[in-house]
């Protein structure tokens, strides 16, 4: 029997969260009802299935692990054939029976931002209040045994918004008809680029990371100040803030690291899933243009 390691890549605005969930399409719902179709596993539970973390409704992954044991070699193609084109498993590893997924080096989210008025260098200095080990329990919407948890490194950096530094875009590119190459390179959009802020820790609080954000991004609006984060921070000497939830479609898992687990990652499946985004975004574009167009007419029917 092999212990198999799963890198999964999906568009979580088209699940209802990541756990399984009776009546809804969840991530998990969907992986594990294929791999008992395709024989992998019979019963999660008798295949030890276990996750290294759920992700929010929304919430977008190109890092979440999950871990099975199988009588049956694993075909990565097998499976990802069988899989809806937005939940993809973009590499696969072999590991021990005592891997415990939960027990990562290093989780890695990030979030996008789109108000370009923002203060870069607040951001910045704002972020750093967060690097290092503190009581996380003002950030969390739910109970925890411990809450103490430690931010690695925060990174502010803004994106150059550029499809052709993908190294798949030629590829994509070659099969793409002129009508959808029009609208993914002449569409208003986001063209000054969005801001990434990347966060680095061991592990994250339920809701944790967008609370965060939510703190970040108040400070630069005057709402809060950095001496609100001391007291956040320790919150026996504070009293508990509403700190309300940024947008969880704003949200992508990056990656979920471990010490001395190397995953192979497939070109063919990483090539589909490009298609497949690359795809939702000449979507996403048109229906803009067409919206803004509809506006447009509607304003200038009052003038």
């Amino acid at each position: 029997m092999t212990h198999i390691a799963l890198k999964l890549g999906y568009i979580g605005s088209n699940f209802y969260g990541f756990q399984s969930q009776p009546d809804f399409r969840t991530v998990v719902g969907e992986l594990i009802y294929n791999l008992k179709k395709l024989n992998y596993i019979h019963n999660p539970k008798e295949a030890h299935f276990r996750i290294a973390g759920r992700t929010d409704r929304g919430v977008h992954s190109l890092g979440n692990v999950v871990v099975f044991k199988s009588n049956k070699d694993f075909n990565i193609n097998e499976l990802n054939d069988n899989l809806a084109d937005d939940i993809r498993v973009l590499g696969y590893t072999n590991v021990s029976d005592n891997f415990n997924p939960r027990h990562a080096n290093t989780r890695w989210y990030r979030y996008v931002l789109f108000n370009s008025n923002l203060d870069m260098d607040l951001l910045e200095k704002t972020s750093k209040k967060f690097i290092g080990t503190y009581d996380f329990s003002n950030f969390t919407n739910k109970g925890a045994d411990n809450t103490i948890r430690t931010i690695q490194n925060i990174q502010v950096n803004i994106s150059n918004n550029n499809f052709s530094n993908n190294k798949y875009s030629s590829l994509i590119l070659e099969n793409m008809v002129d009508d959808d190459l029009d609208i993914l390179n002449n569409c208003e959009d986001f063209s000054g680029g969005p801001i990434f802020i990347d966060i680095f820790g061991e592990n994250f609080l339920w809701n944790m990371v967008r609370k965060i954000i939510r703190v970040i991004l108040d400070v630069n609006y005057g709402n809060l100040d950095l001496k609100d984060i001391d007291n956040f921070l320790h919150p026996k000497f504070s009293k508990k803030p509403v700190i309300k939830l940024t947008n969880p479609r704003q949200l992508i898992l990056m990656d979920v690291k471990y010490n001395n687990i190397k995953f192979s990652y497939d070109e063919y499946a990483i090539m589909r899933f490009s298609k497949t985004i690359t795809n939702n975004l000449i979507n996403y574009k048109r229906e803009y243009a067409i919206s803004k167009s509809l506006l447009d007419s509607l304003t200038n029917l009052s003038n």
